[in-house]
């Protein structure tokens, strides 16, 4: 049942062409086997994936194999990277160093939000000759506004989580820890979003489980 859901997630998805990909499920985690033609299918494969609600985790063994007209020079890739990068309203400028070698990207340097960390990572994801991406970079110490507790639980309760008081709050310093369960992965993801979007934040945990309601009622 969930095979056959993920398989059809994935023949569903317009950026992904499925045909390469096995899938093998395992007490609710899916594996996902065989090539794909880009770093970009590599990681829309696995978003497609994690979006059948009974899935409970993604193993991504994909090879990425490069047709002959992707492959380019570790040169190249570098040159476009740090060109995407500096292109980008999201990424501040000088703020990370690019380095590539055999077509694997590292993003290195620091930031003031996390988002700017992801804006950078999905921005070289999507370029020619990209095999993977390694992102260490890592969100700069900044004087939180009060309490981040407080700000973080505040946060949550002004969501559109259908259950704001299920994610536990837990704060050291300038880390933050979620746990506790919520019905859908997508509202999994957005609490740990507003956990990181307050300042002071410069860590997450997300413990976070999903559990889904059971449609049949028992």
């Amino acid at each position: 049942m969930i095979r056959r859901q993920v398989e059809d997630e994935l023949d569903l998805e317009p950026s992904l062409d499925a045909a390469g990909i096995g899938v093998a499920v395992h007490s609710g985690v899916v594996t996902l086997s065989g090539h794909v033609a880009s770093f970009a299918e590599f990681q829309s494969a696995q978003r497609a994936a994690l979006r059948v609600a009974a899935v409970g985790g993604v193993a991504n063994t994909l090879e990425v194999r490069l047709s002959g007209a992707q492959h380019r020079t570790d040169e190249d890739i570098a040159i476009d990277a740090a060109a995407v990068l500096r292109s980008s309203a999201q990424v501040p400028d000088d703020q990370i160093k690019v380095t590539v070698h055999e077509g694997h990207v590292v993003l290195e340097g620091e930031v003031d939000w996390r988002y700017q960390a992801e804006a950078a990572d999905r921005l070289v994801s999507h370029l020619i000759g990209v095999k993977d991406v390694i992102c260490h970079i890592s969100i700069r110490r900044r004087e939180p506004n009060g309490s981040v507790k407080d700000q973080v639980e505040a946060a949550l309760a002004r969501s559109a989580l259908s259950n704001p008081k299920a994610v536990k709050v837990e704060t050291r310093a300038d880390h933050v820890v979620l746990r506790g369960t919520l019905p859908a992965r997508w509202e999994r993801d957005e609490a740990e979003r507003i956990a990181w979007s307050v300042r002071g934040v410069c860590h997450v945990d997300n413990n976070l489980g999903v559990v889904t309601p059971r449609r049949d009622g028992f």
